[in-house]
């Protein structure tokens, strides 16, 4: 590893820390923005705004469960809000 100018314990040390961040990151944040995603729905439906697709619980109890809902922006752009009960459901197939 020296020949590559590879320090292998300063690696170690940023994979560790990585990895550390990762999970605080993961437990403290993924949490708050999936209720908060959940409240703006909430909020959404409750206004005028006309859905193309209305706020729903899709694939339910299955891998990749998720709440989806579409509609458009003031451009006739449509755009998709999901938002999932963990990161590790996202790339999960039914």
């Amino acid at each position: 590893m020296d020949a590559l100018g590879i320090n292998l314990s300063g690696l170690i040390t940023q994979l560790i820390s990585f990895t550390v961040l990762f999970l605080i990151l993961r437990k403290l944040l993924f949490g708050p923005i999936s209720s908060m995603l959940q409240t703006r729905s909430e909020k959404i439906k409750e206004s005028k705004l006309e859905f193309v697709i209305e706020p729903y619980l899709r694939f339910e109890g299955k891998p990749g469960e998720q709440k989806t809902m579409f509609f458009q922006d003031p451009f006739g752009n449509s755009l998709e809000f999901k938002s999932f009960k963990s990161d590790d459901e996202i790339f999960k197939s039914t």
